[in-house]
């Protein structure tokens, strides 16, 4: 058998070299390309779970920091029973013999819908709307979640479907807080509730005075407007952060 000929061995040699700088040329891209292996994995995932639950596939993972608040901590913070406001308008939609529809819209990391999908009895379907998706989402088997940009409500939920919808500074970070709630009004149902803070620097013609009721008319349906004081931690004056503002559709 004949030996290969050293220079053989040297220019193999050098090429495995070569090849070797090109892949690990810094300790940077080795962290790099274990990120996009690990990006590549997570949206596998989410593509299998999208095609098996219907989830609107996320364009990509927020970065930012995302509440982990549950329902209690929102309840608590607007001063609202969620679990029971949910609970009622679910009893009352089986009672017609539908299926409820309850939206958060601005889920962040998820915790509040998937905590209301668990614990309220009845047939509903839960689902979390906003534009920044979280990974925790995939985790939450009875809830739908939608990656999307508050101006497109519209286009995922049509007029008077809607019992229940809540959100916790997502409609409050929306650029234009007036024309985006105009816009996802008529998808309510009648008898349908629609609650949102919004922060007391925000402009808008839906503040009024607490306690104050105020009828809103968009095209030919009917709202109740209310808003409440709303402190960032319950029963601090000092943490008053804005209005909790309620829009109840009566026609």
């Amino acid at each position: 058998m004949l030996k290969p000929k050293p220079k053989a061995k040297f220019a193999k040699a050098s090429e495995i070299l070569r090849n070797l700088r090109r892949t690990v040329s810094s300790p940077f891209e080795v962290i790099r390309k274990m990120q996009y292996k690990k990006n590549r994995f997570d949206s596998r995932r989410t593509l299998k779970y999208s095609s098996k639950r219907k989830m609107s596939f996320p364009h990509k993972f927020t970065d930012y920091m995302q509440w982990t608040l549950d329902l209690k901590d929102i309840s608590e913070r607007h001063g609202v029973n969620y679990r029971e406001l949910i609970q009622n308008a679910v009893a009352k939609a089986n009672k017609e013999k539908r299926t409820a529809v309850v939206v958060e819209f601005g889920p962040g990391k998820g915790e509040a819908i998937n905590q209301a999908s668990k614990e309220v009895k009845g047939k509903a379907k839960f689902f979390g709307f906003g534009d920044c998706a979280d990974l925790n989402w995939v985790k939450h088997k009875k809830v739908n979640y939608i990656q999307e940009v508050g101006e497109k409500f519209n286009k995922y939920f049509s007029n008077n479907s809607v019992d229940v919808l809540f959100s916790h500074f997502g409609l409050a970070h929306t650029n234009n807080f007036d024309s985006t709630v105009k816009e996802i009004l008529p998808c309510l149902k009648i008898g349908g509730t629609l609650k949102t803070d919004i922060f007391e620097e925000t402009k808008s013609v839906f503040k009024i005075t607490p306690k104050q009721k105020k009828v809103l008319r968009v095209g030919e349906m009917n709202f109740i407007v209310e808003n409440t004081p709303y402190y960032f931690n319950k029963g601090v004056e000092t943490d008053f952060v804005g209005r909790v503002l309620t829009f109840t559709r009566i026609k």
